[in-house]
């Protein structure tokens, strides 16, 4: 009994639905062959419809790839680009004047092993000896206070804390001093106003 009713809806649903399809295309509301071919139209329409849509809101899924090497201006680079783009970091160092301003969605991978190193020092060379001094250039366009009150509740060895900037001597942080007369071993000064780094330990064969 169970069988010949599921049979008989089954029937009864197809004669149905050919019988709106006829209707349908009496009415002149569907020009294909039946209503069936015009569903799979108006799907079809609305899947266009929506991708289209995704493309216009999501462009930057189809943003390309740009693969960077140490030496790569990566701030500028990144500008060029339209968002969405990602931008593959070969290995090494990559050292920035400038931060980078990534835009929507852009994707930033680095190389694997942790190989890809991004920095913001500045190497220093060129050093010339002056007295006791070994002195380099270095313009005034980094520094940066992290406070301007007086004092900035330094401790009094460290009168410099409230500056940002640090020279490493061989990775390894240097005291940064307020006045060239208190450079001595270990410790560094920076004349803002010549531009100008002074510290005592010879960079010769060293990274500064």
């Amino acid at each position: 009994m169970g069988v010949t009713n599921t049979l008989f809806c089954r029937v009864a649903a197809q004669l149905d639905r050919r019988k709106k399809d006829k209707v349908a295309i009496m009415e002149g509301r569907v020009p294909f062959r039946s209503a069936s071919t015009w569903v799979r139209v108006k799907q079809a329409g609305q899947f266009a419809f929506c991708f289209g849509l995704l493309l216009l809101l999501t462009p930057s899924v189809f943003a390309g790839t740009v693969t960077l090497s140490p030496g790569s201006n990566v701030p500028s680079i990144v500008q060029s680009y339209p968002s969405g783009t990602t931008f593959k970091f070969a290995a090494g160092v990559y050292r920035l004047s400038r931060p980078i301003v990534p835009k929507d969605d852009d994707i930033f991978i680095g190389a694997t092993g942790l190989a890809t190193i991004l920095r913001g020092s500045v190497v220093l060379s060129s050093f010339s000896q002056q007295g006791s001094y070994w002195v380099a250039s270095l313009p005034d366009v980094y520094s940066n206070p992290v406070c301007t009150t007086a004092g900035c509740g330094c401790d009094a060895a460290y009168p410099a804390c409230n500056l940002s900037e640090d020279l490493f001597f061989n990775d390894t942080v240097r005291q940064r001093v307020l006045a060239l007369s208190q450079v001595t071993a270990g410790k560094w000064y920076w004349d803002l106003n010549a531009g100008k780094v002074y510290l005592t330990d010879n960079p010769v064969g060293n990274a500064v």
